[in-house]
C-alpha cells in the first residue's frame, strides 16, 4: 500500500508539473518542482476565494487604506492599469490571511519557513536572487508594490512577494527580489502593503 501511495503521488506530481493548475477564475499557472516541493512559475491573479466569494479591487489610495483599516480583503492590479496583469494582482495582508482561502485547491501561500527553505535551496539569501529571477526557472517577477498610502512604486526593480506567517497582528514576512542585487530581502511589513503571491503544492 505504500509503493502504492508513492506511485500515486508520482504520477500526480507529474501531471501537476506537465499541465499546471487552474485557479477558480480559470486562470492557468505553470508549475516547476524546486527541493521536492513543487511552486507555481506564475504569480497569483484570482479575483475570488475558493468558495467563490469576490475579492475587493480597490483603485484608489483613499479606499485602499480604508480596506486595510477595515479588515477587507483587497487587490488591484499596479498602477491600477490592466496592461500590468501580466505581473498578477497585489493583494494586501487581509486576502492573504482570509479563512477562505486564496490559493487554489490543493494549493497554499508559502509560510516564512518555507520561503526561507527554498532560497536555502537557490544558495543562499546572498544570491539566490539571481537564481530565482524573472530568467530563471522560477521568474520572480519585479512587479513592484503598493505601500501604506496606497501609492505604487519600484516597477521593473523590485518583486515583492507575501508569505502567510504573521510578524505580529498587523504584519506578515516578505520577500523581496531586486534588479540589481543577487541577494534576496527578508522584512515584516503590514497589512496596508500591496505585494505578489507565489503558491506551493500542499
Amino acid at each position: 500500500m505504500k509503493k502504492f501511495g508513492f506511485w500515486n503521488r508520482f504520477i500526480e506530481n507529474q501531471i501537476d508539473n506537465e499541465f499546471g493548475v487552474k485557479d477558480i477564475d480559470n486562470n492557468h499557472y505553470s508549475l516547476k518542482t524546486f527541493n521536492n516541493r513543487i511552486w507555481m512559475t506564475e504569480n497569483l491573479n484570482v479575483s475570488r476565494f475558493r468558495n467563490g466569494d469576490l475579492i475587493k479591487e480597490v483603485k484608489s489610495n483613499e479606499d485602499w487604506i480604508n480596506s486595510c483599516v477595515h479588515k477587507e480583503p483587497a487587490w488591484c492590479y499596479y498602477d491600477n492599469d490592466n496592461k500590468n496583469c501580466v505581473f498578477g494582482k497585489l493583494y494586501n495582508l487581509h486576502a492573504i490571511t482570509d479563512y477562505k482561502g486564496l490559493a487554489p485547491e490543493k494549493f497554499h501561500i508559502p509560510s516564512d519557513n518555507e520561503w526561507d527553505n527554498i532560497v536555502k535551496y537557490m544558495g543562499g539569501s546572498e544570491i539566490a536572487g539571481e537564481n530565482m529571477g524573472i530568467l530563471s526557472k522560477f521568474a520572480a517577477d519585479l512587479g513592484g508594490a503598493r505601500d501604506k498610502n496606497g501609492s505604487f512604486h519600484l516597477v521593473n526593480m523590485v518583486g515583492i512577494y507575501w508569505s502567510s506567517t504573521h510578524s505580529h497582528i498587523d504584519k506578515a514576512w516578505l520577500r523581496v527580489f531586486y534588479l540589481l542585487h543577487k541577494n534576496i530581502g527578508r522584512n515584516d511589513n503590514s497589512k496596508f502593503v500591496g505585494a505578489y503571491v507565489r503558491c506551493m503544492k500542499d
